[in-house]
């Protein structure tokens, strides 16, 4: 029996995907869109690495990457503190968040402290808690905490906003602005999906169109967008301690999995590099 179990906690421990296939099997049932009709477009995988790897700064240009071990500072028990700093000194505060409830959405009021810890537990894909807020940490002492893990890269903004969203909360399909953003997550599991700007061929900068309107498993949209069929699209599943770069333009749209904490901001242009010393510098002048 022992090294059944062995064998078993070996096999779920080795990827991301055999997690993944036990989610699946073990899942709570669900009830979703029973007329969605399947997304005929290929997939690729956003590609990833370490944040720290050679090859970052080539992924970051090309298009959407995964960073791995991007805040090293805030993992396993600095995240408990993270939160609990968080909730002492902004926990009274009112956020707006939504219901979302299917098509249907419903903007909300409470204290962050009562969202995250009587709210998102009750989430689920019918009644889905979100907030995105650009305030609240603004409120704290806690941005040492938060270097961008592009911080190398490229310029970026000082302003972080927090993400929180309890099981199958989503996003509605949108272009990214005309700077692109990371999300680091924190806490949970998040799934992305992003097209290319060219490939959704529509005015505006969101969609009614939703992927996720029967879960993070498959990619369905809603009857009457049937006809939605872009070329491909990407997909990653995104857990502690990874930040997704979306870049200027790209549309995305998220899945929350699991009760889940990230941290957004946006960035500019590459850092240019350091001009050489002119030659009056590289004297020493000497009275």
């Amino acid at each position: 029996m022992d090294v059944a179990v062995r064998r078993a906690v070996s096999w779920f421990l080795e990827s991301d995907e055999h997690r993944r296939y036990h989610r699946l099997v073990h899942r709570e049932l669900r009830f979703y869109d029973t007329e969605a009709k399947p997304v005929v477009s290929q997939r690729h995988d956003v590609r990833r690495c370490w944040v720290g790897a050679a090859e970052k700064a080539a992924l970051v240009r090309d298009g959407p990457c995964v960073l791995v071990d991007s805040l090293p500072d805030l993992t396993g028990q600095a995240v408990l503190d993270f939160m609990t700093r968080l909730m002492d000194q902004a926990g009274e505060e009112q956020v707006t968040c939504e219901l979302q409830k299917n098509e249907e959405v419903e903007s909300q009021r409470w204290p962050l402290r009562h969202l995250a810890g009587q709210l998102l537990p009750e989430s689920e894909h019918r009644a889905a808690y979100w907030c995105e807020d650009s305030r609240v940490l603004a409120l704290t002492d806690l941005a040492p905490q938060m270097h961008s893990p592009l911080e190398d890269l490229r310029e970026g903004a000082c302003t972080r906003t927090l993400l929180l969203g309890g099981v199958g909360a989503r996003t509605r399909l949108r272009r990214c602005g005309p700077s692109g953003f990371w999300d680091c997550a924190l806490l949970g599991r998040r799934r992305w999906r992003l097209l290319p700007g060219d490939e959704m061929g529509v005015d505006g900068d969101t969609s009614d169109i939703d992927t996720f309107c029967c879960g993070p498993d498959v990619c369905v949209v809603q009857g009457d967008h049937d006809q939605f069929a872009p070329a491909c699209y990407f997909e990653c599943e995104q857990t502690m301690g990874e930040a997704v770069i979306v870049p200027s333009g790209w549309w995305f749209q998220t899945y929350d999995d699991d009760r889940t904490l990230s941290i957004r901001a946006t960035y500019g242009e590459a850092l240019s590099e350091k001009p050489p010393p002119s030659a009056v510098d590289a004297f020493e002048i000497v009275d």
